[in-house]
């Protein structure tokens, strides 16, 4: 009988014990929340610049394209690629057809002998206007006279056109450099026939100064807000991966590329802004490829977010907010409203979570800079504030989980 007491006496002991240490936890567990679970990291000070990233291509600063005045075959060629060439510089020679300067000569022999003959009229018509100013001369034969001179006049006037037709066919034989520059490219052989004809023929490419490059790039219509005139670029081409070239946007255009769409997609419109590039070495070449980096924005030593925390999932995160025994104060409607007004500074708003002692709250902040992987922080937190970043891993909430439940469970 003792025995049965003392072990009642010991059962109902143990058990109080247990009640005891059971509420001893539970009551430690929920007053200490438990910081393993929710992540916090202070805003950091860092530089961010906002990059574009465009492609495209070299050309000569200065280009210009040479082509044929008239039809003709080609008879000679008188320059070769990469030859440096003077403004007038003749470059080839074509055939008309009409064999070299012949009709020129022939035209200029009828000007002649038509500026000849109103030689001999203009004298005539002195002598009879004389006659008719002093009344020895019939008003008929006056007129007569004023008649031959006017047609003579305009018998000179048609050939001297005609002369000058002839001469600029004959001049147009002879193809010469419009500038001074550098023969990038030979298109046509001797024997060819070239036109003036739409499309033109290109016979020569000449590139007025290789010792600067224009740069154009082109860039995708959601990026093109970004981009201004002034704002610098860093461009590198694929044969010198270890080199680079600073300049500056000169202009961008406002017409979109034309590109051809099919029935089935659609392509958002691409623009095009030009640079110029020192080229002193001659490294660059025309028809390069360019990658360009345009800094569009850029900020020192400014306050910062990573991406990663205006992502976090508040729903499982208000629930381990709970689950880990802080105090959760969301944003109000009223300000979550005010969210959407426009920001005269063109900051964008978004929320953040901030731990305060053992309140988490949810906090308007305003972003300005981004390099997609930080944000500028350009209002809203303060330097020492500790930002949630992250929820505590998988084998973080187990291992809690079992503390507080026991590991039989």
């Amino acid at each position: 009988m003792k025995n049965i007491v003392r072990t009642m006496k010991l059962g109902t002991l143990t058990i109080a014990i247990t009640a005891i240490s059971i509420f001893y936890f539970l009551h430690h567990s929920n007053s200490a929340p438990h910081h393993n679970l929710i992540k916090t990291k202070n805003p950091q000070l860092r530089t961010i610049a906002h990059i574009v990233h465009a492609q495209g291509s070299l050309e000569a600063h200065g280009y210009a394209k040479v082509g044929p005045l008239i039809t003709g075959t080609v008879k000679r060629i008188l320059v070769k690629t990469d030859q440096n060439v003077k403004k007038g510089e003749l470059l080839a020679i074509l055939d008309n057809g009409k064999g070299g300067d012949t009709s020129l000569r022939q035209q200029e022999a009828i000007l002649e002998k038509a500026k000849a003959t109103m030689q001999y009229q203009e004298s005539y018509f002195k002598r009879q206007q004389t006659l008719f100013n002093a009344g020895q001369l019939a008003k008929d034969a006056y007129e007569k006279a004023l008649q031959d001179i006017t047609i003579i006049r305009a018998e000179v006037k048609n050939q001297q056109a005609a002369y000058e037709k002839e001469k600029y066919i004959y001049d147009s034989t002879f193809i010469r450099s419009p500038c001074d520059g550098t023969i990038l490219t030979v298109n046509v052989k001797e024997g060819e026939t070239v036109s003036e004809a739409a499309p033109p023929s290109v016979l020569f490419e000449i590139a007025q100064d290789l010792g600067t490059m224009s740069a154009t790039v082109t860039i995708d219509e959601n990026k093109i807000g970004s981009v201004s005139i002034g704002q610098k670029v860093k461009v590198m081409v694929d044969t010198y991966p270890y080199r680079h070239w600073c300049t500056t946007i000169e202009h961008i255009a406002n017409a979109p590329i034309q590109q051809q769409k099919n029935q089935t997609s659609t392509q958002s419109a691409r623009y095009e802004a030009y640079c110029s590039i020192p080229n002193s070495d001659g490294a660059l070449k025309p028809g390069m490829t360019i990658h360009a980096n345009i800094i569009a924005a850029k900020k020192k030593n400014v306050l910062s977010l990573p991406g990663f925390v205006f992502q976090i999932n508040t729903s499982l995160l208000k629930k381990v907010i709970k689950l880990a025994g802080y105090t959760i104060k969301p944003l109000d409607k009223t300000k979550r409203r005010e969210l959407h007004a426009k920001k005269p500074d063109k900051t964008i708003p978004q929320t953040i979570w901030v731990l305060h002692n053992t309140t988490i709250t949810e906090t308007v902040v305003y972003t300005g800079v981004t390099n997609n992987a930080y944000f500028e922080i350009v209002s809203g937190l303060q330097p020492n504030d500790s930002v949630v970043f992250d929820i505590g891993s998988y084998d973080e909430m187990k291992k809690w989980y079992s503390q507080w439940a026991g590991k039989g469970l």
